[in-house]
């Protein structure tokens, strides 16, 4: 009832914009006076963003796949081993804000990388074996993933995970050219890794002395670059290699 005085002692005019703005308002909210319908439309558009971030990935590992089937043959060992392809699609899945969407343009990316290169394998002069295609895509669907998920990480994961992370995936790439003897692949996880911890020693400093921060940062990396080098030369030493 006080309102309704307080709206009657206004002139008209500006007691009906007081009407309006209220009538706005109570549109806007639900019945539980939280945010309603005006609360939708962002969520949909994220929704829609991340599925324009996988579709783009996907289409990204597409087109790098078919392009390197292509490649000249004294590139192409370098081109079509794992190393390589893990490098792609984190670095896609870097662009992702989240952990969840970066997981998802990982999975994408590395999935086109490896359906890309063998589809357009088939019109090649000299196709890949069906055996080489059932091996190493199955492969690319399981490390597609934990390359995305180390990718969220570094962008938006806890401190130790991004640290992992920032160890993990250079190590990858240092592990696989020892097995192979790649030399520049060798330069590109250790400049990666280089890269990598600076970024992470930042951010960890926000939370931890600054004193510490390097020390620890730079400690759980090369353990984690050291475990997957040593899991992966291993892995390619005994099972692509034997």
């Amino acid at each position: 009832m006080a309102q309704k005085d307080l709206l009657a002692a206004l002139p008209p005019a500006e007691a009906a914009a007081v009407s309006l703005r209220r009538m706005g308002a109570s549109a806007a909210q639900s019945p539980e006076g939280r945010p309603g319908m005006a609360a939708a439309p962002p969520k949909a558009g994220r929704a829609v963003r991340a599925a324009l971030g996988v579709l783009a990935a996907l289409v990204i590992g597409l087109a790098i796949g078919a392009v390197t089937e292509w490649f000249p043959s004294d590139v192409i060992a370098a081109s079509t081993s794992g190393g390589p392809w893990v490098l792609v699609s984190f670095l896609v899945a870097l662009t992702a804000a989240g952990i969840a969407s970066a997981t998802a343009r990982g999975t994408a990316c590395m999935a086109g990388l490896a359906i890309g290169y063998y589809a357009v394998g088939t019109f090649h002069t000299i196709p890949p074996s069906s055996d080489m295609a059932r091996f190493w895509i199955p492969v690319a669907l399981l490390i597609g993933p934990l390359t995305g998920l180390a990718a969220g990480w570094i962008r938006s994961g806890p401190p130790l995970l991004a640290q992992i992370a920032a160890g993990g995936i250079p190590g990858v790439l240092i592990g696989e050219s020892i097995a192979e003897h790649h030399r520049l692949e060798m330069l590109v996880g250790v400049a990666m890794m280089a890269g990598l911890l600076a970024w992470q020693t930042r951010r960890t400093a926000q939370q931890i002395p600054a004193a510490q921060a390097p020390a620890r940062a730079l400690a759980v990396a090369l353990a984690a670059c050291l475990a997957a080098g040593a899991v992966t030369a291993s892995w390619y030493l005994g099972i692509v290699l034997a």
